[in-house]
């Protein structure tokens, strides 16, 4: 089984930010393209986890478990100290559960929400993946992923 070199590209601008393009299609057309000043970096790892997602606080606050923390695809952005005291947090909240049964029978489980992309544009989603519609969550979406997070954390509980 042959394996193919690597696929050289280039970093143009764009309205949306920097973008890498293949280099052939640059060669092709070069006046339709701006490059972007960029300096020589080392090899980019093609499973590159995205650095834009939920700290631990925020991702907790939005429902979902410590220990699965940070979501799939996403760098951490919170320290191993962080993590490590709200997951003992949430065990800790565990084994207080039993005592508190009959107060969460009462109330129904707050539902998690995530943010996905679609375009370019990020909506809040069940996790079904079906958009969610609600008062202090835009149904057009948000222009950044972030906005999507802050709107999900601003949700009363």
């Amino acid at each position: 089984m042959s394996t193919m070199p690597p696929l050289e590209t280039v970093t143009i601008v764009t309205d949306n930010g920097p973008v890498r393009i293949n280099k052939s299609d640059y060669d092709a057309a070069p006046d339709q393209y701006k490059l972007a000043d960029e300096t020589p970096a080392a090899a980019v790892d093609p499973v590159a986890l995205r650095d834009d997602g939920p700290t631990i606080a925020e991702y907790v606050a939005a429902g979902y478990p410590a220990s699965k923390y940070p979501p799939q695809g996403y760098a951490s952005k919170s320290t191993d100290e962080e993590i490590a005291a709200a997951v003992a947090k949430e065990t800790a909240d565990k084994t207080d559960l039993a005592g508190s049964m009959s107060s969460a029978a009462s109330g129904a489980a707050a539902p998690q929400l995530m943010v996905s992309k679609e375009g370019r544009k990020f909506f809040v989603v069940d996790p079904a993946g079906v958009k969610v519609e609600r008062d202090g969550i835009e149904s057009k979406g948000y222009a950044a992923e972030q906005d999507a997070w802050n709107a999900i954390l601003a949700l009363p509980r």
